[in-house]
């Protein structure tokens, strides 16, 4: 009986400490900062990844929202800066994250208007991005390459009835 009461305590702590990670992260990824960005998106991405945990899977359902939102924000303030200040390095390893974070259907359980708010982000951004590859074609085809790879997670990994109804939204 004991040996269950510290087991339960034990994973409470656990989860616990999961979530202070996770907000900390979060904190780090809305700073500004872009060094504190990369720290925060790092330790996002390896919390999320890891699928073995109870915890984890926990955490996955209870913050998906968070995390999109989240992204969504970070993504419009990047590509909001101007041209030369847009930390390539950062900007590349964003991207790619949000490939990984778009490829697990976990990530899409969402409510349709927070799903809508992000593809809608998403898509204006490769629209932006496809103008600019023109005009500065290195970085420009990496980040469209990108975001056409994100949009092809979100297709794939979201659910069918829900990608159909955000897609018919943005077209009327």
């Amino acid at each position: 009986m004991s040996n269950k009461i510290a087991n339960n305590e034990s994973e409470r702590k656990n989860s616990l400490n999961l979530a202070l990670k996770f907000d900390a992260s979060i904190k780090m990824l809305q700073s500004g900062n872009v060094s504190l960005q990369l720290d925060g998106l790092v330790s996002l991405h390896k919390m999320w990844m890891k699928q073995d945990s109870k915890d984890y899977k926990n955490l996955q359902q209870l913050k998906g929202e968070e995390l999109m939102k989240v992204l969504q924000e970070t993504l419009e303030e990047l590509f909001d800066r101007e041209r030369p200040k847009i930390p390539y390095k950062f900007t590349d390893y964003f991207l790619k994250a949000l490939q990984k974070f778009s490829s697990q259907e976990q990530f899409f359980r969402v409510p349709i208007t927070q799903l809508q708010s992000y593809v809608q982000a998403i898509l204006f951004k490769l629209l932006e991005e496809d103008k600019n590859k023109i005009v500065n074609e290195q970085n420009g085809g990496t980040f469209v390459k990108s975001l056409n790879g994100c949009m092809l997670r979100i297709l794939e990994n979201s659910r069918p009835n829900d990608m159909f109804l955000v897609l018919f939204n943005l077209l009327i």
